[in-house]
Formats: C-alpha cells, structure tokens, sequence
C-alpha cells in the first residue's frame, strides 16, 4: 500500500513538470499581478481558461512534492546516518582468511584456499596486491610480531613471516606439526604460543602446544593442554597468563567443552579454572579495559545456537553471567572499541547476518547498533584501525565487500581511575578534526569540587618545547560567561591516534549547560555541548 502511495505521489510530481513546461510554452508573456486581491492575466479569454486548467495540475504536483519531500528527507537521513560506510573492494573473495594490522597503520589479509595477500590502506581507502604466499593457506592463524613481521601459521605444514618493508614472504622454522582452526598468541616475551586445532592423519583435535621465537626463527614444544579442542579461544591476560576457553574435543562436534585452562609463560605449564557455564565452541573471548574476559555466543550442545555472554575475573578465576546477545550467533566477530564497548557483528543464524550490536562493560548490557551494508554471514574479520574505526572485510556472504564501523565516542562517567593523585569525575571523548562527537551527559563533579575531566582528540599532539599547558579547553555560557582553562597533562594513548588531555573544573563554574571547545596551535575546534552537574 504504502509503495502504491509513493508512486501515485511520483506520477503526480511529473504532471506538475509537465503542467510547468506547457505553461512556459503557451504563455511566454504571462505577467501576474495584484489588483484589489484577485489575480489578472494579460491574456485572451481561452488562454485564461487553459491557464486555469494548467494551474490546478501545477498546485496539485505542488502538493505531491510536498508529500514526497518528507519521505526523501526521511530516507536520506536514514541512508547518511548510518555508522557503516562502504569501503574499497578487496581484490580476492576471502573467507576464512587473517587480517592483521601493522605498525604502519595498514591491514594485511592473507589466505582464503588461495596463496594471495593484499593491503588496505586506511588513508586512501584502497587495497592492492602484496606479494604471494609461499602456500595456499585458510583456517590458519597470523600474529603481529614486535618487530612488526607477521607470522602466519597453520592452514598447511609450515609457517612463515611477512616482512611489510621488503613486501617479502620467507619460511621460518619447522612446526612439530601441521594444524588449522588452532590459536596463536604474542606472549610479552616475544614469543608467540600455539594451542590446539585439527591436525591429521587421521584427522583428529589435539591438547598439544607450542612456541615460536622470533629471535632464533625456530619452535619448540611446550606443556599440553589437559582437553583436545579447536574451534576454541585464547586471550593473553594482563597478569602474562593465556586463558584457553571452550570448544569441541572430536571431528564432528559431539564433544562440546565448557572447560578452560590457564597457560603459565614462567613454567611452560597448563592449570585448569574454572568452566563456562554453557558449553561453546564457534564463539568468541575479548579482553575488556577493566581486565575482564567477554565470551559471547557460539555453537552449543547438539549444534544450538547461543546467546548467552560471560565474565571471566582473572582475579579469581571464576565465571559470572552477563547481559545476553539480543540476536543468537556463532563465527561472528567481537571488537572493542577506544570507549570499552564490544562490536559484535554478523555470525551464523536465521537471519541475513549484516546485524551487529553493542556491549556495554559498565551496565552489562547489549543494545542493536546500525546493520553493516553487505551480509557477512560467518567466516569474515574485523579488525580494529589506528583511528578507531573497525574494518570487516570478506566472508561468506560477503565476498570481495569490505566496509568500515566508525564509532562514536560518547561521555563516560567513572568514580576513579588509577595512577591518578586524584579521582578522575568524567570523560568526554573527541573526534578528527578537533570535534566534539555528540551532545554529552551531565559532566558529574567530585564531592570535593575539585573535578578533573579527561578528553580524548585526534589530530592533536605537542610541538617541539610545548608544554601541557598550550592546550586549552574552553567553557562558554549563553551568558557569555567564558572559561580557558590550561590543561594540565596532554598525552598520547598507545597503539591510537588519540592524544589524553587532562584539565580541572574551576571551583567556582556554574552548574548548567556549556559550550566546550579546545585550542591549540591557533586551531579552535568545533563546539559541543555539555551539561555540569552540581
């Protein structure tokens, strides 16, 4: 009904051109005027008439385009505001391929059942070739190395590393075994530690496990796992530790495992923690700014999808549920973003698979965010940029299709934070260039007064002899009430284009609501609002 509606208004808009263009036509000397209310035409009669005929299709083509302009205002708002923007293509379909971002601040992809790899650059949006794999490879694991080489493994019999200077493949060392859907993770000594996977002949999971040096370009075997699994996850911990968790332990997946382990870098050795409550495997774990685990999803017992989301507290070893996915999934991906929260995105289940949603750490909840452009469907990647937004590229469904998350940083209240003299009340994050994001919350004061608010920009960074206190934050009531405040501590964030500026609330600022701004290098950023609390 509502698509009939739309095309009578659309055929309604062309008799209104048309009754426009026959006016133009036939009375190239009309002249309107005014005289006493009424509208006289320096015409015949008969044109008069015909006038008169054509004005009624002008009014009501007039009144189709009025009812026509919301409808496009309404889609155009909608198609320009989504937080998902198409980017270039990729030069190869991948799925179940690696994408690992480099130090240069490019995206390497590698594999897909093919030797090929390729580059995404950021800055342009584009991609192009790098050079050729040694091996057809998929289901294989690719690390960033701290030299800032990739070492791929798995997916065939042996690894190797890409140098991104030289654009160079080389094998290194000699696997004890070949394997794919294992784990491989960078250790804080350097050394990357492989866990698991399917390995043949005959094909079979395995509990086995072990390390790569960089220095000496060669591997060694290390503790094994108490349970065979693959399809499983492994995230390195703040304390050093690696937590292994889930996955299935037979061919086929009859053996779901719920149990997890805990990897010891100092002794070479395995300890069990404790289990997830629901077993999974085809889920995924992410490390969340407070040093907490998020496992969320996957595939359960008898193949049924989940929903379900846990806490792991390193702290004490113990699992507790959280917030449940809004749409079940499984081999979908989960990326947290610069203001804690997770991305989770596309994965297995009855729907197209081009949704995502948000994990939010401090309420335990997960809301639906804007659905990606093309369906991804399972086997996809996501990878985190240095400019905070989120690449996904490839996948089932998605093909040669990549596209970009771009995040929207909002105000984050926090009691306290640490290696700070004193509590740090809120946090307001920016964006390029210089721009404050979105209308904030109530910037809360400490019971003191004496409130620090850190903010978060890109684009902006100390020159040579500079100090902290170059950088101002301006306040502006509509009163004209003005406030330049010196920050006090201007830093970058590791691994981010963000720079922390650190400044103080004035004891005696108003409550109510302000313009902010920040200055530097005789830049003055665009405005934002917020509202200072009591």
């Amino acid at each position: 009904m509502r698509r009939m509606a739309n095309i009578a208004k659309q055929i309604l808009a062309v008799f209104f051109v048309l009754s426009v263009a026959a006016v133009a036509r036939d009375f190239p000397g009309l002249s309107l005027r005014v005289e006493n209310g009424p509208y006289f035409a320096r015409n015949s009669f008969a044109k008069r008439r015909k006038l008169l005929g054509c004005s009624a299709f002008i009014l009501l083509g007039f009144v189709a385009v009025l009812l026509c302009l919301p409808l496009t205002l309404e889609q155009a708002k909608a198609d320009g505001s989504s937080l998902w923007t198409s980017t270039g293509d990729l030069t190869n379909q991948r799925v179940r391929h690696t994408a690992t971002l480099l130090l240069n601040g490019k995206v390497l992809v590698a594999g897909s059942g093919v030797p090929s790899a390729e580059l995404y650059d950021p800055t342009t949006g584009t991609w192009s070739h790098a050079s050729s794999l040694n091996a057809d490879r998929e289901r294989h694991t690719a690390t960033l190395l701290n030299n800032g080489k990739v070492l791929i493994v798995g997916g065939g019999l042996s690894a190797e590393l890409y140098d991104p200077t030289a654009d160079t493949w080389s094998l290194t060392g000699s696997p004890s075994i070949g394997r794919s859907d294992h784990t491989a993770t960078l250790l804080p000594n350097g050394k990357v530690l492989v866990v698991g996977g399917l390995i043949g002949d005959p094909i079979r999971f395995t509990n086995t496990a072990e390390l790569y040096d960089p220095a000496t370009g060669t591997w060694s075997n290390t503790g094994s796992l108490s349970n065979t699994r693959g399809h499983h996850t492994a995230t390195l911990l703040p304390n050093g530790r690696v937590l292994v968790t889930a996955g299935v332990g037979t061919v086929g997946g009859s053996n779901v495992i719920g149990s997890s382990e805990l990897y010891d870098p100092s002794s070479g050795k395995w300890t069990v923690t404790a289990p997830l409550s629901s077993a999974r495997f085809w889920h995924t774990a992410t490390l969340l700014a407070n040093g907490m685990v998020l496992v969320a999803g996957g595939a359960g017992v008898d193949g049924n999808t989940l929903a379900s989301a846990e806490l792991y507290d390193p702290s004490t070893g113990t699992w507790s549920s959280t917030g449940s996915l809004s749409t079940a999934r499984y081999l979908h991906t989960a990326t947290e973003l610069p203001n804690g929260n997770v991305l989770v995105a596309a994965g297995g289940h009855n729907a197209v698979g081009n949704d995502a949603e948000l994990y939010d750490p401090s309420t335990g909840t997960w809301s639906i965010t804007d659905s990606m452009k093309n369906g991804r469907r399972t086997y996809h990647t996501a990878t985190r940029l240095s400019n905070g937004k989120v690449l996904v590229a490839g996948g089932l469904e998605g093909g040669y299709s990549a596209e970009l998350y771009n995040t929207i940083f909002t105000l984050v209240l926090e009691e306290s934070v640490s290696n700070q003299s004193a509590a740090v009340d809120s946090v307001l994050f920016l964006r390029d260039p210089f721009r404050v994001v979105n209308e904030a919350d109530v910037l809360n004061r400490g019971p003191d007064r004496n409130s620090r608010i850190i903010v978060f920009a890109t684009s902006l960074q100390l020159g040579q002899g500079e100090t902290s206190s170059s950088v101002v934050i301006n306040l502006t009531k509509s009163n004209n009430q003005s406030y330049d405040i010196p920050a006090e501590d201007v830093r970058p964030v590791p691994n981010f284009d963000f720079t922390q500026v650190t400044f103080r609330l004035p004891d005696n600022l108003p409550s109510g609501t302000w313009t902010i701004r920040i200055k530097a290098h005789g830049k003055v950023s665009n405005s934002g609002t917020v509202r200072i609390g009591p």
